[in-house]
């Protein structure tokens, strides 16, 4: 499976932050750069539940979303 989102602060992409797709332990199984347009994807996924993690410096801000990778699902 994979996963794949944007990174926004309000409405404007959050370029070159990096993004941890974290397992359910808090160990951190993949990390990845957002794009121009605050993109980013993990993929070769096994199912499971994972947390992702981003944090900007300036202005300082971070963000945790819970996701659920299932199988077959992209």
């Amino acid at each position: 499976g994979s996963v794949a989102g944007t990174l926004l602060l309000g409405t404007a992409p959050q370029a070159g932050l990096e993004v941890r797709l974290l397992d359910g332990r808090g160990a951190v199984v993949q990390k990845a750069n957002t794009d121009a347009d605050g993109k980013f994807k993990f993929a070769g996924l096994k199912a499971g539940a994972y947390r992702l993690a981003a944090a900007k410096v300036n202005p300082p801000r971070s963000a945790t979303a819970n996701v659920l990778v299932t199988d077959g699902k992209e």
